[in-house]
């Protein structure tokens, strides 16, 4: 190993331990969910050359070629350390009627080595922008809110983990003093859960030095009980798109020890609860990571089949089909005082099988079982604060928030 590689490697080594850049003193091997391997991530770095073969420069040209499309906008959601835009990319077919869309946020490299977050987010991109009947199905259900290099200053000075301050933006949210990338990324998140299309699944791309595919799962006891169900079954449906090559949802467990305030997945639950399915996606960070066609494909076929959405017809004479995304549950009066009467109007043929109230910590709060298509309800006597009504159906479920006044 000449002197610069090993220079290199030392640098790595030092930034990992470190405990500013982590946020922790606590080992990374035990730690950290990408399990960093600071000589792998050299040796990466010296195959690939600059910016782990993709850099900041390379990204804006796949932003323009990605804008053709009349199904994609990109705007920028605020600016790096070093001042680079945070560029995002929306996805949807503004020209279906369907109300209201189910919001999807992914972010991608957080850490620049994990090159591999990357080219399976490029691949999400490249498909949903294609004219698959998938694709086409997510587009008119769905909006996709895509940030493809959430830390452009890392990947550009050539570091494995940090921004440009030498901190880990991931395990960076609940500092003291967050970094510039963690307070623009939560006031997108901030504004989107404040609007008629909140967001309903937050995807976070990483890439492991286990050579391994696999979502990081959180335990019951940083959730709930309800929401550990949620999860299995969004991984179960994804997994099983590739079961050879993406691991089940017990490969890694977590938070089995309470919410850690470290985590955008942690801001999340803290604040919207099993409103949100934010996790962690690891993809393979090693010299036989390929496929990443596949990958994205698993993953979008999974994300369809978790919200219930169903194939377009293939000819006139078949039925349409109802999708989560146009079955519509409206809730009134909203706000509404506890104890109170509240009115439910559902917009859906689709047979239900109950509707569940949630706190903010995917607690279940309240339980109103096979409800009509029009039905009024009585609330629980609960404190005053933010809810969510969940509403099952055979094969998909619609999370309405509501809002519970004092009495």
């Amino acid at each position: 190993m000449n002197i610069i590689k090993l220079t290199r490697v030392l640098v790595l080594f030092f930034i990992a331990l470190n405990p500013l850049y982590s946020q922790s003193k606590v080992v990374w091997a035990t730690a950290d969910k990408c399990g960093f391997d600071p000589m792998h991530a050299a040796r990466t770095f010296d195959a690939l050359g600059h910016a782990w073969g993709y850099g900041y420069d390379t990204l804006q040209i796949d932003l323009q070629k990605w804008t053709q499309s009349p199904f994609a906008q990109i705007d920028s959601i605020g600016a790096s350390t070093l001042n680079r835009a945070l560029w995002m990319l929306t996805i949807t077919d503004s020209t279906a009627a369907i109300v209201p869309r189910i919001r999807i946020s992914i972010h991608a490299r957080t850490h620049p080595g994990e090159v591999q977050s990357t080219w399976v987010t490029n691949e999400l991109i490249n498909q949903l922008l294609g004219d698959s009947g998938l694709a086409r199905l997510l587009r008119r259900n769905c909006i996709f809110n895509i940030l493809p290099m959430y830390n452009p200053d890392g990947v550009e000075l050539g570091f494995a983990r940090g921004n440009a301050n030498g901190i880990d933006i991931e395990s960076n949210w609940y500092a003291a003093q967050s970094e510039q990338e963690v307070l623009m990324l939560r006031q997108f998140f901030k504004g989107k859960m404040n609007t008629a299309n909140p967001i309903e699944i937050a995807l976070n791309m990483h890439s492991a030095y286990a050579c391994k595919r696999y979502f990081v799962f959180h335990d019951a006891a940083g959730t709930s009980t309800e929401y550990e169900e949620l999860e299995r079954d969004f991984v179960d449906k994804i997994h099983n798109q590739w079961p050879e090559e993406i691991e089940p949802w017990s490969y890694m467990i977590t938070w089995t020890n309470g919410t850690p305030l470290r985590y955008p997945e942690s801001w999340f639950w803290l604040n919207h609860g099993a409103a949100v399915m934010a996790l962690t996606y690891e993809d393979k960070n090693c010299d036989t990571a390929a496929d990443f066609d596949r990958v994205a494909n698993a993953l979008l076929t999974g994300i369809g089949e978790y919200l219930g959405l169903q194939s377009e017809p293939t000819s006139v004479t078949e039925n349409r089909s109802i999708s989560a995304a146009n079955t519509v549950v409206r809730l009134y009066p909203n706000p509404v005082a506890a104890g109170g009467i509240f009115q439910v109007a559902i917009s859906s043929n689709k047979e239900m099988d109950a509707m569940y109230l949630f706190d903010i910590l995917g607690r279940r709060v309240g339980s109103f079982m096979r409800p009509g298509r029009e039905a009024a309800f009585r609330l629980p006597n609960l404190p005053a604060g933010k809810y969510f009504l969940t509403t099952i159906f055979k094969n998909s479920r619609v999370v309405t928030p509501i809002t519970i006044l004092q009495n």
